[in-house]
């Protein structure tokens, strides 16, 4: 369904879980969980929402057409 979640490498348990407001059909990720980390998911409703250690961002990123892939590409 909607839901992500993120997932202990050690011992591959569930950590924390976020519900979406629809399917994530791409993820980016960038950071470590210990500290400050995005997840950019690209969703079915051509909608891009931002997920930080706070929880789901309020700021969401709108397109106008179907997302194919999310890439994060550093500046330079």
């Amino acid at each position: 369904g909607k839901n992500i979640f993120i997932i202990d490498n050690s011992d591959h348990k569930i950590i924390n879980k976020m519900k979406l407001e629809s399917v994530p059909s791409s993820l980016s990720c960038q950071g470590a969980y210990e500290g400050d980390y995005k997840i950019f998911a690209a969703c079915r409703n051509e909608i891009i929402y931002i997920i930080t250690s706070t929880g789901i961002s309020q700021n969401i990123i709108q397109v106008c057409s179907h997302i194919i892939n999310v890439i994060k590409q550093d500046k330079g």
